[in-house]
């Protein structure tokens, strides 16, 4: 007695979604333009529309085949879904570092501008002797007017080229 009651109260339920599930519905433009909906026909002007449900029988999938015969293409689902977010990941993190390492070779350029620039003020405005150091001996060389000139013509050019 009690499963006739259950199957009944099964029954009963798939009636009631199944008159939901074939509503009617209108659609309409009003004077303005707006396009509107309704499960009701409010306006001469309704049109019933064809509206495709993804319904599918109990047991069923939209092949129509058993839900069973559907689990290995779930895994299957599953498995390429795992794949290309891994594969997301990977590219995500690729531009990450991509982005990180152009980070720190603009830092780099930024920082090498700065010390070529402030070379060309000691240069530029500075009294002092400039010398450089004779790589075999390891002494001092003072530069003369014409070769501080020279590097400073250099700087410029470098500072013009790298640092624009």
């Amino acid at each position: 007695m009690k499963r006739i009651g259950v199957v009944g109260i099964a029954l009963l339920g798939f009636i009631l979604l199944s008159g939901a599930a074939h509503a009617e519905i209108f659609k309409w433009v009003d004077a303005n333009g707006k396009v509107h909906f309704s499960d009701r026909k409010i306006s001469s002007q309704a049109q019933k529309v064809n509206v495709k449900t993804g319904a599918k029988t109990l047991g069923q999938n939209n092949a129509g085949s058993n839900i069973g015969q559907d689990n290995q293409s779930a895994e299957q689902r599953l498995l390429q879904q795992q794949k290309y977010v891994n594969f997301l990941t990977s590219e995500r993190l690729e531009r990450q570092e991509k982005r990180q390492e152009a980070q720190q070779e603009k830092d780099k350029k930024r920082k090498l501008c700065a010390a070529m620039q402030d070379q060309l003020k000691g240069y530029t405005h500075g009294n002092y002797r400039w010398y450089e150091l004779n790589e075999d001996s390891g002494e001092r060389q003072f530069l003369a007017d014409d070769q501080i000139e020279a590097k400073k013509q250099e700087l410029q050019a470098e500072i013009k080229s790298n640092c624009s």
